[in-house]
């Protein structure tokens, strides 16, 4: 009996910047730059038992880090430095003008993603099986908090130079969110080539989806139940 066997991989890169772009503040001198990298790299790996049966084993490993920080001013900080972006300062008549890093920025996020999959296929005359299964795993740590810096609001400018704002928005937390999320996927089919022009196909799928969100109930739970909640 011989057996067949095929092996090959594929890697894909690819990187880009966008400089200077609009933030929502860009106007006031505060435009944001986007850097981009993105990696992919997969093995498949297929067996020929017989005639009658084939295996395919896929093993994949991507990558995206997508930041929005920095600009070629200096005006925006990197997102592991959000603290030090200054405040967003409006006003309530929208001819005064805005300044400051806009509320959401800078931010960034990593998307790691890990894959295996395997199918398996059985023909019998005119009956085929077909099995398989997916599994994924992400890993995605994410700095991103709006309003960590803080948010103010004035009516006018005699207002600004006097301290007296008329709205104010600072959330506390931490910007550091590493979310997690699996998700498995099982199948199982039966094809029966009943005729030439007639065939009956059934089958049954499972799916497992992940919620990396829990990640933020987590952290409320571990925070309003510490002995220090505000």
């Amino acid at each position: 009996r011989v057996l067949f066997r095929s092996l090959f991989g594929r890697y894909i890169f690819q990187k880009e910047t966008e400089l200077n772009q609009e933030s929502g503040d860009a106007a006031a001198g505060y435009p944001i730059n986007i850097p981009s990298i993105s990696q992919i790299m997969l093995v498949d790996w297929s067996h020929t038992f017989s005639a009658r049966a084939l295996n395919q084993f896929r093993a994949s490993w991507g990558r995206e880090n997508v930041q929005f920080e920095n600009n070629t001013l200096g005006t925006v900080p990197s997102s592991a430095d959000l603290g030090a972006a200054l405040a967003q300062i409006s006003f309530a008549t929208a001819a005064n003008g805005t300044f400051g890093v806009e509320s959401g920025l800078p931010q960034g996020r990593i998307v790691n993603t890990y894959q295996l999959q395997d199918n398996f296929s059985l023909t019998l005359g005119k009956h085929q099986l077909k099995a398989g299964v997916n599994w994924t795993r992400q890993y995605s740590p994410n700095i991103f908090l709006p309003n960590y810096n803080g948010l103010y609001q004035f009516q006018n400018w005699g207002d600004f130079a006097a301290n007296t704002p008329n709205f104010v928005g600072i959330t506390k937390g931490n910007p550091n969110l590493n979310f997690k999320e699996y998700d498995t996927f099982l199948y199982v089919g039966y094809d029966w080539k009943m005729k030439e022009n007639l065939t009956l196909n059934l089958g049954v799928t499972w799916s497992y989806y992940g919620q990396p969100i829990n990640e933020i109930h987590d952290i409320s739970v571990a925070n309003q139940t510490s002995s220090t909640p505000f």
